[in-house]
């Protein structure tokens, strides 16, 4: 059986269910592309990496539900000064598996796949 996030039925009324979800961790990427282009690259790439392209060369179990969200395009803001510049550190975060879509700005769609609930983002392999 593939695992889904475990829940919590908050309420239910004949065949729907408003559901609490605990926190769970999702690998996430940015593509460029019509919808249909966008999810099935995002989709590629995330199965490369459950299915061993990354750094540990480890397989991680797929899991569902594989899930699709549109978000409003960005809001542009009209620029103010001072304007400030500091360096900082980069910071790897590693990648987290349902599968979601998410229109972020323009054509820019977020594919996700939820990970299972054995790993913590400390656990996983890096992409």
């Amino acid at each position: 059986m593939t695992e889904s996030p475990a829940y919590q039925v908050e309420e239910k009324e004949g065949k729907f269910e408003i559901r609490l979800y605990p926190g769970y961790i999702l690998a996430q990427v940015d593509i460029e592309a019509d919808f249909d282009n966008a999810l099935g690259k995002g989709f590629s790439i995330l199965a490369s990496y459950i299915f061993g392209a990354n750094k540990k060369k480890s397989d991680i179990a797929m899991t569902v539900p594989v899930s699709e969200e549109t978000l409003e395009s960005s809001e542009s803001i009209a620029m103010t000064t001072p304007v400030i510049q500091e360096k900082i550190k980069p910071k790897k975060i590693a990648m987290i598996t349902p599968v979601a879509e998410e229109k972020t700005r323009g054509n820019v769609h977020r594919i996700s796949f939820t990970m299972p609930s054995k790993y913590a983002l400390s656990t996983l392999p890096e992409p």
